[in-house]
């Protein structure tokens, strides 16, 4: 289900409902015994593009700063524009 959720949210935010992207991230990263995965930066990396999308700024630039400041052994694979 967490990939279904995260496809929700890319959806959503192309749609122009970030609010409801950010919504689908969280969901997507979840799982009723803990996180959905390894992935530390995923969830930052999909919220910070949402919030600013939805011009939340101070979560956008909250969500950007712990992508940014995750270690680069983490950061590397998923380093690619945030378009």
């Amino acid at each position: 289900a967490p990939a279904l959720e995260v496809a929700r949210g890319e959806l959503a935010l192309a749609e122009g409902r970030p609010l409801a992207a950010v919504a689908a991230f969280r969901r997507a990263d979840r799982r009723p015994d803990g996180p959905a995965d390894a992935c530390v930066i995923c969830l930052p990396m999909r919220l910070a593009r949402a919030y600013d999308a939805a011009g939340v700024r101070d979560s956008a630039i909250a969500a950007y700063e712990r992508y940014v400041t995750t270690p680069q052994l983490f950061r590397a694979p998923h380093d690619a524009p945030l378009a």
